[in-house]
């Protein structure tokens, strides 16, 4: 188990434009995930973040 977040996202491109998506094992079977996104992209950024989170 990790106790701190590790960058999972190394490719360029959205989610390392925006601060990137963080990654962190709680338990066996429980994670946490952690990203940053500006309010200036919002509308269309949560949409595209949403479709990559339910891809893990």
């Amino acid at each position: 188990m990790s106790k701190q977040f590790e960058q999972i996202s190394i490719k360029p491109g959205f989610m390392k434009h925006n601060g990137g998506l963080l990654f962190r094992e709680i338990s066996e079977n429980e994670y946490e995930f952690k990203t940053t996104i500006e309010e200036n992209n919002l509308n269309t950024r949560v949409l595209h973040m949403e479709v990559i989170l339910l891809q893990l």
